[in-house]
């Protein structure tokens, strides 16, 4: 099973990001949660897979992520660790 996929958005790509790749990750039979990152700010999008459907959600701040299919939540902390922002 493919647990997590985690995308970080670049200023030169961040279209094909959020249109191509999105449209072939959540094509990816067995993936349970994908998540774009900005670089930017702290915010993440978040699409969590129920059976069939997709749902998304964009967390920002100093939210948090549940990851199921890893039995844990990613704060944002977490996320941006090492970054300046």
């Amino acid at each position: 099973m493919s647990c997590l996929l985690l995308e970080v958005l670049s200023d030169c790509t961040a279209r094909i990001d959020r249109l191509a790749k999105h449209a072939a990750y959540t094509g990816i039979s067995d993936l349970q949660t994908y998540l774009i990152v900005d670089q930017k700010q702290r915010r993440v999008c978040v699409y969590q897979r129920t059976g069939m459907n997709w749902s998304a959600a964009e967390v920002a701040g100093h939210g948090s992520v549940d990851t199921p299919c890893l039995g844990t939540v990613l704060t944002l902390d977490q996320i941006y660790r090492a970054s300046p922002i």
